[in-house]
């Protein structure tokens, strides 16, 4: 899966924009997801396979999806930020909307944590490829250092 197509696949799934796929989202997610492979789920199924999906992925225990859990889901083969270090694209105005709006999923004009998470691990996947290192099982955290105030 693309970058792309992941947006777009989160975009179409989180129906209300508030950075979070929920209940009747998450029934529709796992719907069309059987569908596609031509299976109808009956509504006791869909709720099963709703609460092992929310066990396995939903880390904070909110019940719902966020798009940090959303990606363990529905990995992303490419790095979005890679695509402009790579293709030596400047910085422009234009290309720096691309990127607020790729990260920005929920649209609010704000990076909220799962979006900023999304953004500073993609940063240092693309520094390490750039300076020729490696980041499996890259840790944001481990990879920051600490702030003071």
């Amino acid at each position: 899966l693309s970058a792309a197509d992941f947006r777009e696949v989160w975009q179409h799934y989180d129906q209300d924009h508030n950075g979070y796929i929920e209940e009747q989202e998450i029934d529709r997610f796992m719907s069309d997801l059987f569908e596609a492979q031509g299976q109808i789920l009956s509504k006791s199924d869909c709720a099963g396979l709703k609460q092992t999906l929310l066990e396995c992925y939903d880390v904070n225990r909110d019940g719902k999806i966020e798009l940090s859990e959303m990606i363990k889901i529905l990995p992303v083969e490419d790095n979005f930020l890679l695509k402009y270090k790579i293709q030596n694209k400047q910085l422009t105005y234009p290309n720096f909307l691309r990127i607020w709006e790729f990260y920005d999923s929920d649209g609010s004009g704000v990076l909220e944590r799962s979006e900023l998470d999304s953004f500073i691990t993609d940063l240092i996947k693309t520094n390490k490829v750039i300076l020729g290192g490696h980041c499996d099982g890259v840790s944001v955290a481990a990879e920051l250092p600490t702030l003071k105030h």
